[in-house]
C-alpha cells in the first residue's frame, strides 16, 4: 500500500505553471516511477526536478485531517 509517486528533472521545475502544463501536454516524461509508502528528503533527488504524488487517503477514523507540503519554490496541492 503506498501513494503512486513520480519524478520528473528539467529547467522549468522551478515554475509551477510549466511544470503542471509540461506534464498534461506530455512534453516531459517522468524518470521514475513507483509506489511510495514514504517520503523521501529532497536532498536525495538531485536538482531541477519536480514531483507528483497520486492517490487516496482512507481514513481510520472520523476526524480533521492536517495535509502539509514544503517546496524550495512552489508547492500546490
Amino acid at each position: 500500500m503506498g501513494i503512486n509517486y513520480k519524478k520528473y528533472t528539467g529547467i522549468f521545475m522551478n515554475d509551477i505553471f510549466q511544470f503542471v502544463s509540461a506534464v498534461r501536454q506530455g512534453s516531459v516524461g517522468a524518470v521514475e516511477s513507483s509506489v511510495q509508502t514514504e517520503i523521501r528528503s529532497s536532498d536525495d533527488l538531485g536538482t531541477f526536478i519536480g514531483q507528483s504524488w497520486t492517490g487516496y487517503f482512507t481514513a481510520p477514523v472520523d476526524g480533521l485531517y492536517t495535509f502539509r507540503g514544503h517546496s524550495y519554490y512552489q508547492f500546490a496541492f
